[in-house]
């Protein structure tokens, strides 16, 4: 059973640069798990990639995550962000 869609809003330049970087993969995810390379480890590498190309310092995964949710409301953020999904 697939689960339901979401939409996250983005900006036109991330939005680019995951586009562009889905085009250069040999599947059709943004982030592939490399041959000899555990999931999580390739994970972390092409996130790497893209905090550079984007040309921020010092990022993890979840810095995105409050980047992203400072400034809107509470309602959105729960809407957006919602964890309950995964529990």
């Amino acid at each position: 059973m697939r689960k339901r869609d979401r939409e996250i809003p983005m900006n036109d330049e991330p939005f680019e640069l995951l586009l562009k970087m889905r085009s250069e993969s040999k599947c059709r995810h943004v982030i592939e798990k490399n041959n000899s390379k555990r999931y999580d480890r390739a994970l972390w590498e092409n996130f790497q990639r893209l905090v550079k190309k984007l040309g921020i310092e010092k990022a993890g995964i979840h810095t995105f995550r409050h980047i992203f949710t400072s400034g809107h409301n509470l309602v959105t953020i729960r809407k957006i962000c919602d964890v309950s999904r995964f529990l």
